[in-house]
């Protein structure tokens, strides 16, 4: 319950945090060129969603890898960048049902 907890709050934390730097480059481009306030908020979530996806993949992957052989942590290190490249783009992609399984597992206790 408690790790649960702790997850979401530093997947939110990064979450934002990634929304304000992608945001603030996102308005440096709407002051310089022609670019509408809409596509600058759509930008900021999109970089939020970009730094919390990589930590919900380092955190899905940590779950993943502890259960398996030594074998396969050991092919897992010499293939690090196909490793680092299925960790960075899984979490992208599950993000949004990773971080609401965790809402429903948060209730739920």
């Amino acid at each position: 319950m408690k790790e649960i907890k702790e997850r979401l709050i530093l997947i939110g934390t990064l979450f934002c945090t990634g929304a304000v730097l992608y945001g603030i480059l996102a308005l440096t481009a709407y002051f310089s060129e022609d670019m509408g306030i809409g596509l600058c908020i759509i930008v900021a979530a999109l970089g939020g969603w970009f730094f919390g996806g990589i930590l919900a993949g380092i955190f899905m992957f940590a779950s993943f890898i502890k259960e398996k052989n030594l074998a396969f942590k050991m092919a897992a290190c010499i293939f690090f960048p196909i490793t680092l490249w299925a960790v960075v783009f899984g979490g992208i992609l599950c993000f949004i049902p990773y971080v609401i399984h965790n809402f429903k597992r948060l209730c739920r206790c």
